[in-house]
């Protein structure tokens, strides 16, 4: 979703060339981007040698996007692995030897973990992640800071909160809240919450991200990791309220008992930083993103 979002952006820019690279392309996510002269779309594995001397050849900046999701690693532990860890180092390697002159790092608040306590936690907050999915992308930054100071990469890792709109990922694990309730609204049934719906998220609207995303690709700063988020964090309630009063007010909310699936009790970031360094902060709050998102599923 962010990817193929950051695509038709890219397009509007002053671009000579895009090179979509994925090991599955997903067609209905880039039909604006193959109406485009610059953008050209190959299909390839990352540990293909081959493949990735053809994508990246010529190639001046990169974004990284692909990986596995949290909760498919946390089913696949080797395949997070294999993916988030080995993949990002083999990216790097091709990065240096092509000479690349930036990377922006798809990382993820995931790394901080969970805090029971309300708690604004900025860049420096201490990381307590307990996922496969999260480690991973500590293992990422890490490996962006060795090669900067080995290999002198400029980078900046984006360290994204809960991303959701148009082309969402069904399979993320806070995001699909609101699909999992538009499903079941459009089904005239109840939406449904396990446990009270009291737990803080930070959802961010994928517009917003994909600005950020560019800003940080023009930045002339580089080696730092930043927040990415709306800034003003929901409980689940109140999320899955707003998906009712925009599609069938005076639904009810069906109250499951609490799973065992974890999502964290409380999450509020801090995007000083973004601010300062970007010049970003999210324009798109939620109640409008939810809208935009409804729009998309009907078109």
């Amino acid at each position: 979703m962010i990817g193929s979002h950051t695509v038709d952006q890219l397009i509007n820019e002053k671009v000579d060339r895009i090179i979509v690279f994925d090991k599955v392309i997903n067609e209905r996510n880039l039909e604006n981007a193959k109406r485009s002269k610059k953008v050209k779309i190959i299909q390839g594995d990352i540990f293909d040698t081959k493949d990735m001397n053809k994508a990246t050849k010529g190639v001046d900046y990169i974004f990284h996007f692909a990986g596995m999701l949290l909760l498919s690693s946390a089913k696949n532990p080797k395949g997070c692995l294999r993916d988030n860890i080995n993949g990002m180092f083999n990216l790097l390697e091709i990065i240096v030897k092509r000479k690349v002159k930036k990377l922006i790092y798809s990382s993820s608040v995931s790394i901080y973990g969970s805090s029971k306590r309300k708690v604004l936690m900025k860049e420096d907050y201490p990381f307590n992640n307990r996922t496969m999915y999260g480690a991973s992308k500590i293992v990422g930054e890490q490996f962006c800071r060795v090669f900067h100071d080995m290999e002198g990469l400029n980078y900046i890792a984006l360290r994204y909160s809960s991303v959701y709109g148009p082309r969402q990922n069904p399979e993320g694990l806070y995001p699909r809240l609101i699909m999992h309730a538009l499903e079941r609204i459009e089904k005239r049934l109840e939406p449904q919450i396990y446990g009270k719906g009291n737990e803080v998220q930070d959802f961010v609207y994928v517009g917003d991200v994909v600005e950020a995303n560019i800003l940080a690709l023009k930045s002339d700063s580089s080696d730092l990791a930043i927040n990415i988020a709306s800034g003003t964090p929901t409980t689940v309630r109140k999320l899955i309220a707003m998906v009712i009063e925009l599609t069938r007010p005076g639904t009810r909310i069906e109250f499951l008992p609490a799973s065992g699936e974890s999502i964290v009790p409380y999450r509020k970031f801090s995007i000083k930083k973004a601010k300062e360094v970007l010049g970003w902060k999210p324009k798109v709050d939620l109640k409008s993103g939810i809208r935009k998102l409804l729009e998309s599923c009907r078109v």
